[in-house]
């Protein structure tokens, strides 16, 4: 994904870190301005990027967040309209803005509808992180603006925000066979255990492709410090018993210490890889995006909303163990 797109992606997180979601300090009724730039700023967001897939002509609607303003322009080239990173952004901010909009359980749930018609080749419950506009259907796998759809995987981030926003919607509004939330949340969160950890080094892989790699491959070992969400690890073990999503957090705190032991700033580089020695340490330049995969830029530009999310959520037990 190019710089641009990504900032689009950081926005909407950002949209996400101030809203009223449970794990939140909630906008005070008395701090009218502050909940009306909240109000705005969704409303801008929902009417610029909430988009409907046009091309379904028959059943209930399908919603994506759209990444550019870019169309198919009938010149045989498919173009890329979203990918599963912005859409957990998107059922994320969604549910947490229930209390303020009135359509986000139907807005959610045309999302929750496009998410599962564009599912990954490999984790079954898991996204397909990529479709692209061919001029007549919304295709996965589709590559250098190829107009047939190809193999589809998913990424890792995607897939954890989805999975959590249906716990989420599961306990503000309850499931149902037509949207059975937590259900597919348990089935995601199985399948991202599976196709998306590292259980040897227990840190989250980039997507599940990376399950069909051999261990000797680089990217086997390589993780994003984006990806980070240790808030949810926490919750995925308490709702489904598996102990294992309790080594994930450590083994990723672990890496975490490991890397900003070395260098002042506590910042972390978007891709982090473990070298011949075994030591987990910054990705080499154009390891899977951009010249600076190894530096902080636009991937762990959101490490720290991320962490700091985590922070939050555990402040009362840190503080209840400070002597």
């Amino acid at each position: 994904m190019n710089t641009a797109k990504k900032w689009i992606a950081a926005f909407s997180a950002g949209l996400f870190a101030l809203s009223a979601c449970p794990l939140l300090t909630s906008v005070q009724a008395a701090d009218v301005d502050r909940e009306q730039v909240l109000l705005d700023t969704y409303q801008q967001w929902k009417k610029t990027y909430v988009t409907e897939d046009t091309y379904i002509s028959s059943g209930k609607p399908q919603y994506y967040v759209s990444y550019e303003e870019n169309r198919y322009a009938g010149d045989g080239v498919s173009v890329p309209v979203t990918v599963s990173e912005a859409h957990g952004y998107g059922m994320l901010i969604t549910v947490c803005m229930a209390d303020y909009d009135a359509q986000a359980k139907d807005t959610f749930d045309g999302m929750y509808r496009y998410y599962r018609a564009h599912l990954s080749d490999i984790g079954e419950n898991l996204m397909s992180w990529q479709q692209c506009d061919n001029g007549s259907a919304l295709i996965d796998g589709a590559t250098d603006g190829a107009m047939q759809g190809g193999d589809a995987d998913s990424a890792t981030d995607g897939d954890l925000d989805i999975a959590y926003s249906l716990l989420l919607a599961d306990q503000r509004w309850g499931s149902s066979e037509e949207t059975p939330y937590r259900e597919t949340a348990l089935a995601m969160i199985q399948d991202i255990m599976d196709y998306e950890v590292n259980q040897e080094d227990w840190l989250l892989q980039l997507g599940d492709w990376v399950h069909e790699c051999d261990q000797s491959d680089s990217y086997y070992s390589a993780t994003r410090s984006s990806d980070f969400i240790l808030q949810y690890f926490p919750v995925f073990e308490a709702i489904t018993g598996d102990e294992r999503w309790g080594k994930l957090y450590d083994g990723t705190c672990a890496v975490i210490e490991s890397i900003t032991a070395e260098q002042s700033t506590g910042l972390l580089p978007d891709f982090i890889v473990k070298n011949a020695a075994g030591k987990f340490v910054p990705a080499p330049e154009n390891f899977l995006e951009d010249v600076t995969d190894g530096t902080y830029a636009y991937n762990s530009c959101r490490t720290p909303w991320r962490l700091g999310m985590d922070l939050l959520s555990t402040l009362p037990k840190r503080v209840q163990m400070i002597p």
